[in-house]
């Protein structure tokens, strides 16, 4: 499924992932989506969000350290809030086994998705807790895209580049920061893991491979996700660590093609004129008068940035600034009216 074939859905989501390069992909796929995100790195920041302001769905990771997703899950379901009850709460894990569903069940949790994430599973329960949105046309990739794939896909070789470009919102210079991030977060992982397993610290061990999955899994890196899924199982059960060798190599592997991979050539920026014409201004406000109505939020955020550029003549100004703080909290229908408002204004 490409993130140019759902539905858009509406609503205030809570993402609860103590890993801050997975918080970014999962943000990505949800304001993909159409929606307004909000973050915790952990189960007592998410209740404590909970606690204070209103969402519609909340995804919790179960493995985090200061408090796991399923105790918080638990402190959320007896807080003294109206309604509380009823939000719906979706587990996120890499664990496939049925007692980790069943654990999140008896928490309070509404449903369980698998990492890494498949957008068809995500986009699902979207679907079922979430109002639609206006439905987003398909489109097909620039001819100019798919050649920057097909040359993305070889120089990142036995990556699922085309799957984690689609986290990453199909965009190819985001998908590369994620990877850059990755090496940061993820160079020093064989020596650490090394005097982990060496001095006993297990838990420190299996928490650094399942972070470690995580992200690879969600940024296409499938041969290291699966080794790394696999030893972390090893060093739960406490069995002959027989893939650590191989995780290793792999991770040394991708880190290496990652590094690899030429500089991204920034566009040059494009030669406005500061001074905003009325012309020019309503040129503007219709073109973002589409995306606002279907939900298009990367399309609002780029024609907005293109307005912010400009200096616009006054009443204008102070209407505008109005409109972007509406964008900027994901009110879409109030700015629609506001478009149309300073339209009508301009028309006279």
């Amino acid at each position: 499924m490409s993130a140019n074939d759902l539905t858009l859905v509406r609503g205030k989501v809570l993402l609860v992932d103590d890993d801050d390069l997975g918080r970014e992909i999962g943000r990505a796929m949800l304001e993909n989506a159409g929606l307004e995100v909000s973050e915790a790195s952990n189960g007592a920041e998410a209740v404590e969000k909970v606690s204070g302001e209103d969402f519609d769905l909340v995804f919790m990771d179960i493995q985090m350290p200061v408090m796991d997703g399923l105790s918080a899950t638990c402190a959320i379901r007896h807080l003294d809030k109206a309604g509380i009850e009823n939000l719906p709460i979706i587990a996120m894990s890499g664990d496939i086994y049925a007692e980790t569903w069943n654990g999140s069940l008896t928490a309070g949790m509404n449903g369980y998705i698998i990492k890494p994430i498949a957008l068809e599973d995500l986009y699902a329960e979207l679907q079922r807790w979430l109002p639609e949105g206006t439905p987003q046309q398909s489109q097909q990739p620039r001819l100019r895209e798919q050649t920057e794939a097909e040359e993305f896909e070889f120089l990142l070789s036995g990556t699922d580049v085309k799957m984690g470009m689609c986290r990453a919102g199909d965009d190819r210079s985001t998908y590369v920061r994620l990877l850059k991030k990755f090496v940061d977060q993820f160079a020093d992982t064989e020596q650490n893991l090394r005097q982990e397993i060496k001095s006993g610290n297990k838990r420190a061990a299996i928490f650094r491979v399942h972070t470690l999955k995580g992200v690879a899994g969600n940024l296409g890196a499938n041969k290291l996700f699966k080794l790394s899924r696999d030893l972390e199982h090893q060093l739960k059960k406490d069995e002959k660590l027989t893939k650590l060798e191989a995780f290793f190599l792999e991770h040394t592997d991708f880190v290496s093609r990652i590094q690899a991979l030429p500089a991204e050539q920034e566009e040059p920026p494009t030669q406005v004129d500061n001074e905003g014409s009325i012309e020019g201004l309503r040129t503007f406000l219709e073109q973002l008068l589409g995306p606002l109505q279907k939900f298009q939020v990367k399309e609002t955020k780029t024609i907005v940035e293109k307005l912010q550029a400009q200096i616009w003549p006054e009443p204008y100004a102070l209407e505008l600034k109005k409109l972007k703080t509406l964008i900027d909290r994901y009110q879409f229908i109030a700015a629609v009216e506001k478009v149309k408002q300073v339209l009508t204004e301009i028309k006279r």
